[in-house]
């Protein structure tokens, strides 16, 4: 009989801790936190398909975070990227629902003939809502305040760097006219290719001649025929004149003896 009464003392202490356990552990279980963290990642990439700096050439670009509103803060909000690469600010605590703002700026701290491709600052909007799970964070960004508000024109916080090297002068570029080539054009099978712009002549020293007499491009000397031809000419008309002066002489001696 003692036996049986003990043993009802222990089943119902067994009982009675079983109903204390399954009163306590749900709690405990499901407890929501309260609080929660974010993270804010960046990174920078160079153009798809496109050009990259030179070796020595050191890209280096410099993010910063600032808070809107009083919002928290991580423990660093300047960093740099050298080259592509990842980088984060560090955790955010946040222990009450709500939206928070910030304000991502970004700029080249090194790295010749590169340029950022967004130049406008990217605002980064972080809503924390209360859930039975907990507080449960939406981090997104926007161009401006304007487009967050109105949760357009979502970006990310993605910069790309733009390399634009020095194109070499002696490389001809697709597209680009020759002005020096002397090759005959169509329409043009009449004119003769003169680069000296002498019209009538084939080139800078031909000689060209018309009615019997032979003239010679600029800047050339004339030929001995040309020199030849203008003696002649010298000699008839000296001999015309002499011939014209006899004759003058003769009428004069004869008008005299009448």
């Amino acid at each position: 009989m003692l036996m049986k009464i003990h043993m009802n003392k222990i089943k119902l202490l067994l009982l009675a801790g079983l109903l204390f356990m399954m009163g306590v552990q749900p709690a405990s279980v499901l407890a929501a936190p309260s609080s929660v963290e974010v993270n804010i990642p960046v990174s920078t990439v160079y153009t798809k398909d496109g050009p990259k700096p030179e070796a020595g050439n050191t890209v280096v670009t410099e993010f910063r975070l600032e808070a809107i509103d009083d919002a928290p803060l991580p423990a660093l909000t300047e960093l740099r990227i050298t080259g592509e690469g990842k980088a984060n600010f560090g955790v955010m605590s946040y222990d009450a629902p709500g939206d928070y703002y910030y304000r991502l700026t970004s700029k080249l701290i090194e790295g010749e003939r590169c340029e950022l491709r967004t130049k406008d600052p990217t605002i980064i909007w972080v809503s924390i809502t209360q859930t039975d799970e907990g507080l449960m964070p939406v981090v997104k960004a926007y161009p401006s305040l304007d487009h967050a508000n109105a949760d357009q024109g979502k970006r990310d916080t993605v910069q790309e760097i733009v390399y634009n090297p020095i194109e070499d002068e002696d490389t001809e570029k697709p597209g680009d006219i020759d002005t020096d080539d002397d090759s005959e054009k169509p329409g043009d099978t009449n004119k003769p290719n003169n680069p000296n712009g002498n019209n009538g002549s084939n080139n800078s020293n031909s000689n060209v001649t018309t009615g019997g007499t032979q003239t010679t491009g600029k800047g050339q000397k004339p030929s001995t025929a040309a020199v030849m031809g203008l003696e002649l000419w010298v000699w008839i008309g000296l001999s015309a004149l002499i011939v014209l002066i006899l004759a003058a002489r003769k009428l004069s001696q004869d008008e005299s003896n009448r």
